[in-house]
This record gives C-alpha cells, structure tokens and sequence, in this order.
C-alpha cells in the first residue's frame, strides 16, 4: 500500500516538473490569475445587488400602508416605515417613520384599522391578526 502511494506522489511530481508547474512563471501567471477571479467575485455591483436583496427580505425594511384613528377620533392614511414594537401600560404600540410627516412617529396598534404591503401581498384588517403579525416580525 505505501508503495503505491509513493508511486503516485512520485508520478505527480514528475508531471508537473514535465509540464513546468513548479516553475515561478508559471507560479506568477497562476497568482496573477488567481487575483482577477478574486476582484471579480467580489464585483461591487453584484455585492450591493446582494445586499438590497436581503434587506428587502427583512420587514422593517419595508414600508407599509396603515389606516389609524388617532385620539381625536380623526382617520387618516398614512405610509410608515415600522422601526420597533413594544407593550406599554397593557398596549402595543409601534415607533415608525411616517413618511406623510416626514418624522418618527408612535402608533397605538389597536387604533389600526388596517395594514398593507402590497410588495408582500399583506392586506390585514383585523387588528388581533395585525398584532401577531407585528409580535412575529418585529
């Protein structure tokens, strides 16, 4: 068994004496290659393609649709950007940038009557589905 793996080690040291493998020629064309495939893997372009892909797959990333009453009783529509849930004094609320103030803003989640994302297909209208929908992604 030793013998014919030392027959093979020998056999692959000959073929690349034969073929110049061991030659610094070769070694430097070899490197050289190497570093082309290196910066084309890692093209910019295609790594920040990457990057907004993946961050479209994470929900606070994304925005949302959301019809509220606020504590005057006024309805309003508004396009937010949810950041956080908490539970506050037995509530829910979500901390989010309204894009219609151009701020960050909290929201009850009882007072939502309905929550969109029509890049997701999410229509909810139920604020107990709403709530565990918010509890499982943020």
């Amino acid at each position: 068994m030793v013998e014919f793996i030392l027959i093979i080690v020998v056999g692959c040291c000959i073929y690349c004496f034969a073929t110049g493998k061991f030659k610094p020629e070769y070694q430097k064309k070899q490197k050289e290659k190497l570093k082309e495939d290196f910066k084309n893997l890692l093209n910019p372009n295609d790594v920040s393609a990457e990057i907004d892909g993946i961050r479209n797959l994470n929900p606070s990333n994304q925005e949302y649709e959301i019809h509220y009453d606020d504590f005057n009783q006024k309805f309003s529509s508004r396009k937010i950007k949810i950041q956080r849930l908490y539970k506050e004094n037995r509530r829910w609320y979500i901390d989010a940038y309204c894009y219609s103030a151009c701020d960050k803003r909290t929201f009850r989640v009882d007072r939502i009557s309905y929550l969109t994302n029509k890049k997701k297909s999410i229509y909810l209208s139920d604020s107990d589905k709403i709530l565990d929908y918010l509890k499982l992604h943020f």
